[in-house]
C-alpha cells in the first residue's frame, strides 16, 4: 500500500514538472523503509493482553514447580523415593512448594482481573487514537514538520515526528498513563496510514502559510 502512495505522489510530482530525485529526497512516509530504532520509553507500557500472558505465564510456571516439587516431598517422606537430603528438608521444602502453587493461584486471579480491564483500556486507546487523528494531528507542533528531509536525516526526522506526536498526545491527555502515550505516539509515528495523514496535513499547513505570506 505505502508503494503504491509512493508511485501516485511520484508521478503526481512530476506531472506538475518537479524533479524527483532517488534517493537525495523521501517523504515522510518513506520512513518505515529502512530500520529506526524504536525509542525506549515508547517500550515501557505493556497492554492488557500482554499483563494478562506475563501473569498466566508465572502462574504457569509456578504451579508446575510446586506441584512436582511437592510430589517429590511426599514420596520422600513416605520413603518411597531416597534423597540425599536431612531427615528435615522434604517437610521444610514442601511448604515452600506450596508456598509456590500459593502463588500461582495468586497470578492466575490476577490475570483474570486484568482481563476484566481490557474493554476500558482497548476504549481509551481508541478515543485517543480518534482525537489524533480528527483533531491532533492538525495542532502546530505537527504542522511545522518538514515534507522531505535528505536520506541521512530519515531517523532524525522519524524522531522530531515521535516527539511532536508525544508531546501533542501528552498536553491533551495529562491524566493519562504517561507510558500509554509514549506507545501510541511510537505507534502513530511508524503507522503508514497516518504517516500519509501527516504528509497531507503538512502540505495544507505550507500551503495556508505561502498564501498567506504571498
Amino acid at each position: 500500500m505505502m508503494s503504491l502512495y509512493k508511485d501516485v505522489q511520484k508521478a503526481a510530482a512530476r506531472k506538475q514538472g518537479v524533479d524527483v530525485k532517488e534517493p537525495a529526497e523521501v517523504t515522510m512516509s518513506n520512513i518505515l523503509d529502512g530500520p529506526i530504532k524504536r525509542p525506549d520509553e515508547s517500550k515501557l507500557f505493556k497492554t492488557v493482553e500482554e499483563r494478562c500472558a506475563d501473569a498466566r505465564s508465572t502462574a504457569m510456571t509456578l504451579l508446575l514447580v510446586g506441584v512436582l516439587g511437592l510430589a517429590a516431598m511426599i514420596l520422600a517422606i513416605t520413603g518411597s523415593l531416597q534423597l540425599p537430603l536431612p531427615k528435615i528438608a522434604p517437610y521444610s521444602m514442601s511448604v515452600l512448594f506450596l508456598a509456590f502453587i500459593g502463588v500461582a493461584v495468586a497470578q492466575i486471579q490476577k490475570s483474570k482481573k486484568i482481563l476484566t480491564e481490557g474493554s476500558a483500556e482497548h476504549a481509551r486507546i481508541k478515543n485517543i487514537k480518534k482525537w489524533f487523528e480528527t483533531e491532533g494531528i492538525a495542532a502546530p507542533e505537527i504542522a511545522e514538520l518538514p515534507v522531505t528531509v535528505p536520506v541521512n536525516e530519515l531517523e532524525s526526522l522519524y524522531r522530531k515526528k515521535y516527539e511532536a506526536i508525544k508531546e501533542v498526545l501528552h498536553k491533551q491527555f495529562s491524566e493519562e498513563n504517561m507510558k500509554l502515550l509514549d506507545k501510541l505516539a511510537a505507534d502513530f509515528s511508524e503507522d503508514a496510514r497516518i504517516d500519509a495523514m501527516l504528509e497531507e496535513q503538512v502540505r495544507i499547513e505550507a500551503a495556508v502559510r505561502d498564501k498567506r505570506t504571498s
